[in-house]
Formats: structure tokens, sequence, C-alpha cells
């Protein structure tokens, strides 16, 4: 069974009849869900749905929906904080598809993309790695180095 429901004055109310109900349709004394409730009791079209903490969905569909702080829009899921064009702190995330906002975590479900500004990892297997200059890449067992200047450096490498 599915049923309405509406936040009013700050309570949930959930439709306790099979009906059609236009607010401003009815007698001014129950029109909307606090009254009536106050009027019918138990037998009312709205009654109070208090203190419920559960949500039973199939499927939900709300661009730029939020979960705790992450921010969920088609393929992508990224944080609500991140930076703007110009470097600067911001939690203006509905610019993201304007391209002046940089969310400081971001996950492309549709490529298979992660990115994020300070992560860390403990353990994996990485493969086809790039430096964000090219200067080196590790792709299978092959690491490629463009140039590679050593000072005060020790440099060790295993190949398995």
């Amino acid at each position: 069974m599915v049923a309405p429901y509406v936040l009013y004055n700050g309570i949930y109310y959930v439709m306790n009849q099979i009906t059609t109900w236009i607010g401003h349709g009815v007698p001014s004394n129950i029109n909307n869900p606090q009254k009536d409730y106050a009027v019918n009791g138990t037998k009312a079209t709205w009654i109070p749905f208090e203190s419920y903490k559960a949500i039973y969905v199939e499927i939900l569909m709300a661009n730029f929906a939020k979960l705790a702080s992450a921010v969920f829009s088609g393929d992508y899921m990224f944080s609500q904080q991140g930076v703007d064009a110009d470097g600067n702190s911001t939690s203006n995330y509905k610019e993201f598809y304007m391209g002046t906002f940089t969310p400081n975590l971001l996950l492309d479900f549709a490529i298979g993309l992660f990115k994020g500004n300070n992560v860390e990892v403990n353990g994996g297997v990485f493969k086809n790695i790039r430096s964000p200059n090219n200067s080196f890449k590790i792709k299978g067992k092959t690491v490629i180095l463009k140039s590679l200047v050593v000072s005060k450096l020790r440099l060790t490498v295993s190949v398995l």
C-alpha cells in the first residue's frame, strides 16, 4: 500500500483514507492536516506520523539529492564542499554542471572515475597509473619515465 504524506507545521501527516484531498475545497475547520486531525481524530483524512524514522522506496530520482554530506546528481556522487573557479573554498555545489564548482570528492559511476583532494589508500592493486603531468606512467608491470631528476633521493624499483 502506498499513502501520501505531508509536512505541516513541523509534523508529518499520512493520508488515512482512500480519497481525493483538495485543501481549499473542504470546510475551513478541516482545510489542513492539523485541523482535520483536531476535529476528526483517528477518523481524519490526515493523521500524525510522529517520530517515524523510516523510508521505503523502490526507486528514488532526485537531482542534487543530499545524503549526509554527499550529493547525488545524474551519474555523479560528490561532496558538498569544494572550490570555486578561483580556488576558494565553497559549498555552492549546484554550480557543478556550470564548471565553476569542483568538489573535494567525486565519483562518476558511468565511467568509474574517482577523484579526491586528500585520498588515503591502505592496500589495493593499482594498474595503469600516470602522474598529472605525464612525467611517469605505470602500465601493467612497465614503468615509463620521461625524465628522472634525482637529488638527495633514494629510489628503489622492484619489478615482480
